[in-house]
């Protein structure tokens, strides 16, 4: 007689295992990015370049097969807790590798000293911070500005046009390559697809947009204020804040103080234009399209971006005419001749000739050097910078996504506000107090003065009473 099983005991399909996919888990898988074999990196000859946050880069030498020669290459290694950062800006950099301003990525490499690593083209010419802040004898033109800056909006516009952003945008993540000319983006760590739920306090202090700190939705436009900051950089060749402070505070002054870069002597179509790129207002900045269509028109006005620098300490012949630095260690950028705007089109500009030099501006084009004297709204600031910056008044940084907390930290911030608006009405008050004490002395000597001259008014009226007299009595006795 045959048993039938019971239920308990019965066994079916195993159920199927539902994973959860989230929305980058598609970034982690790199099966489409060519694996490089070990004999198409020369590693016994690699050297160490740089350390950053989520790895090291490495110089080396790659080749495509077996066949071909060696080239410089570099190769970007992260530690095991960030792999999976690396394989999702491998992804990205590899759907973006066509545009001729984004760096070039080879494919994956498995080393044996440092695990898995990204390898991609080598830049040798450094970032372009090198080349702003550490090779001041290196000097450029406007010509190259605007090369540069057309080249890094291109970049951004074919991404933008994909919904995507990069948010970390600055000068050691812009590479140059063929003596200073080319320019490519580099490190997508940061780099992500437009959505509704965007992750706050993503970038570099200097270039992160006010709203990002501001736990505020954001968009593309991040990345534009990050463009009016490099703007910036590249016409002044100085850092655009000099004051030393904690990241918070300095952040909480570019979101809710509107704290930007300082004023430069430059012409006002450029002031006026990265201005705009950093305005609070996600909505009054331009498009990448916009600064496409603006950095066109200024390198058609300054052509000359194609001329190669060269650094005279390599003892290269150097057979371009390279002017003198101005006082201070920038080199001299000429002024734009004609009115440029994003609305205006390329064929609207008419063509500058080529010329070794730029010629300068006339002097009723320039803007004059004007002495800077610091308003009382910029002593308050310096004041209330420095409250925060003390230990004893600098408000606790608050967490990352949690409103309440970063509420907390703002209504501090005001307080300190307060407090510096206080100080600067005693230390007016005191300025006050000192410059009437120092018109006292004059006010007694004008009183004395003016009893001086009373004294002397009364003299000649008795002296004019005699005189009378004395005629009077002398015509009675003729």
């Amino acid at each position: 007689m045959d048993r039938k099983p019971s239920s308990s005991s019965s066994t079916g399909p195993p159920a199927p295992v539902i994973q959860r996919k989230t929305r980058d888990s598609d970034l982690c898988l790199t099966s489409d990015i060519p694996k490089i074999p070990p004999n198409c990196i020369d590693e016994l000859n690699s050297h160490f370049l740089g350390k950053g946050t989520f790895g090291v880069v490495e110089k080396t030498k790659y080749r495509k097969t077996r066949d071909d020669t060696y080239r410089p290459a570099a190769i970007k290694y992260a530690s095991a807790t960030h792999l999976s950062i690396l394989k999702r800006e491998a992804k990205h950099m590899w759907n973006l590798r066509n545009h001729v301003n984004i760096i070039k990525i080879y494919g994956m490499y498995e080393s044996h000293r440092n695990g898995q690593g990204l390898v991609m083209e080598y830049m040798d010419c450094g970032c372009v911070a090198d080349l702003i802040y550490d090779r001041k004898n290196i000097e450029y033109k406007m010509d190259h500005v605007a090369s540069w800056m057309y080249q890094l909006s291109s970049a951004v516009n074919f991404f933008h046009s994909k919904d995507q952003i990069h948010r970390d945008l600055k000068l050691q993540n812009m590479l140059l390559s063929h003596h200073h000319r080319t320019l490519k983006i580099c490190d997508f760590g940061t780099f992500t697809s437009i959505h509704q739920s965007m992750t706050s306090n993503r970038g570099s202090p200097i270039t992160m947009a006010p709203e990002i700190f501001r736990c505020e939705p954001y968009n593309m436009k991040a990345d534009i204020f990050s463009i009016g900051i490099i703007m910036w950089q590249m016409i002044a060749r100085d850092h655009p804040y000099t004051m030393n402070m904690p990241i918070t505070p300095f952040l909480y002054n570019v979101a809710t103080r509107n704290l930007r870069p300082h004023e430069i002597e430059c012409n006002p179509i450029l002031s006026n234009f990265y201005k705009r790129c950093w305005s609070d207002n996600p909505a009054s900045r331009p498009t990448s399209a916009d600064c496409v269509e603006y950095f066109r028109c200024l390198r058609s006005e300054y052509p000359n971006g194609n001329v190669p620098l060269w650094d005279p300490a390599s003892g290269a012949s150097n057979t371009v005419k390279i002017p003198k630095s101005q006082p201070g260690g920038r080199s001299p950028l000429p002024l734009p001749k004609t009115e440029i705007t994003p609305d205006v089109k390329p064929k609207e500009v008419a063509p500058a000739k080529v010329q070794e030099t730029p010629a300068l501006l006339p002097d009723t084009l320039k803007v004059p050097k004007v002495e800077r004297q610091i308003s009382n709204e910029e002593e308050k600031q310096k004041i209330f910078m420095t409250a925060l910056s003390n230990e004893d008044t600098r408000p606790i940084d608050p967490n990352e996504g949690d409103e309440s907390s970063l509420e907390l930290y703002h209504q501090h911030c005001l307080v300190n506000l307060n407090y510096a608006e206080v100080l600067l009405a005693k230390k007016e008050a005191i300025n006050e107090k000192h410059k009437l004490v120092q018109k006292w002395a004059e006010h007694e000597r004008t009183l004395e003065l003016l009893e001086r001259i009373a004294c002397l008014e009364q003299e000649i009226a008795y002296q004019e009473c005699n005189n009378a007299k004395e005629k009077s009595s002398f015509s009675v006795r003729m």
